[in-house]
């Protein structure tokens, strides 16, 4: 588990705890994978408020998630931000994210639990970015 002090510094209101628990490989081969374990902190930890799922770049995981910390985050209070899936594709994460964001949007939208996902529009697939390496992160609100 890493921490990072810019952020702690920056923003000392909050804490935001980072963490690589990335999966690799085709897509395909993960997806089924990377949906256990994004429903498994949801319905395993009472204290998991809300979900947020985004692509992120950057030449690790603490730089490419610190970059997405952005108002919005902070302003929903994500405290939490772990990387999921690690690829040198862009499309690979882009298409990734979008998938795993139809999935939960709908199945939260089916347990009558639509606050719980904080993405504002499907999809989104981050800011363009040269940088080598690309997530797909899940932000959470923890509550405590």
């Amino acid at each position: 588990m890493a921490q990072l002090s810019e952020l702690v510094e920056y923003y000392p209101e909050i804490e935001v705890t980072l963490r690589d628990e990335c999966a690799t490989g085709h897509r395909h081969a993960t997806i089924t994978a990377l949906k256990r374990k994004i429903s498994a902190f949801k319905k395993n930890d009472q204290k998991v408020r809300n979900v947020y799922i985004g692509i992120a770049s950057g030449v690790n995981y603490t730089h490419a998630l610190w970059r997405r910390y952005d108002d919005y985050k902070r302003g929903c209070g994500i405290n939490e931000i772990i990387a999921v899936y690690k690829s040198s594709s862009r499309s690979n994460c882009k298409s990734l994210e979008y998938d795993l964001e139809k999935y939960y949007r709908n199945e939260y939208a089916k347990s009558g639990d639509e606050e719980c996902l904080l993405n504002r529009a499907p999809g989104g697939a981050g800011r363009p970015s040269m940088q080598p390496y690309h997530y797909v992160y899940l932000a959470i609100v923890r509550l405590g």
